[in-house]
């Protein structure tokens, strides 16, 4: 077993899943691989053409991307970092990127390491609630939930695929694949099933002791070993 470990949180729109990432990250010293972001940011930054032009005909939908473009988008991201722990928000979500995980993995810095899934399950109420109140920063596409602008940029606002109805589109795409990728997934690596409608510091307290990995020192020295 690898000395890093490899975090997956996958869930349906609106499940928390960024906010559990950036809060795993907080308190592990993990890297965070927000799918989103970083694909925004792979496609308006990269020196490679062709990988710019073929993000831009994705993000504008919510179809999973390709895994050989998302290992290309990955690679490009991570050129310049060093290896680490990684905690990827909302990926898999197709049981073809199921399948491409190791590659991914190696396409991060990562021989070997110690993988986990987290299954998030909420109800689609609680969905729709969470979605009114989330907005993103015009100027970077970060998530504000109403928490103010980003990036110094005075601007905030909400995602087009957050509408009403295309939400209801969204989370009916996800109930009629999620069980296939969470198969495929389960038969090769531990997954846990979590009930997010619980307060997020128990939600990723959970998170934390059943990936095994260690929480930061209290001088936020990160600790790459898993706990025993």
């Amino acid at each position: 077993m690898g000395g890093f470990a490899a975090v997956f949180l996958m869930g349906p729109p609106g499940a928390g899943k960024t906010t559990m990432a950036t809060l795993f990250a907080e308190r592990t010293g993990a890297r965070p691989v927000r799918s989103g972001e970083m694909l925004r940011r792979v496609a308006a930054e990269s020196p490679d053409a062709a990988l710019r032009r073929t993000l831009m005909e994705y993000l504008p939908t919510s179809a999973p991307v390709p895994p050989e473009v998302y290992l290309r988008a990955v690679r490009d991201a991570f050129r310049e970092a060093e290896p680490g722990p990684l905690v990827f928000d909302g990926y898999p979500k197709s049981v073809r990127q199921c399948d491409s995980v190791p590659e991914l993995l190696a396409a991060g810095g990562l021989a070997d390491p110690a993988i986990t899934g987290f299954l998030f399950e909420v109800t689609a109420e609680t969905i729709e609630r969470r979605t009114r109140a989330r907005e993103t920063c015009a100027n970077c596409g970060n998530e504000t939930s109403l928490d103010g602008a980003c990036c110094a940029s005075p601007a905030i606002v909400r995602r087009p695929d957050d509408a009403p109805d295309r939400l209801r589109d969204r989370y009916a795409e996800y109930r009629s694949s999620i069980e296939a990728i969470g198969a495929e997934f389960a038969a090769r690596w531990p997954l846990h099933r979590l009930d997010v409608e619980r307060p997020p510091e128990t939600i990723v307290a959970e998170i934390i002791r059943l990936s095994g990995v260690r929480a930061a020192a209290p001088d936020g020295r990160r600790d790459d070993s898993r706990s025993a």
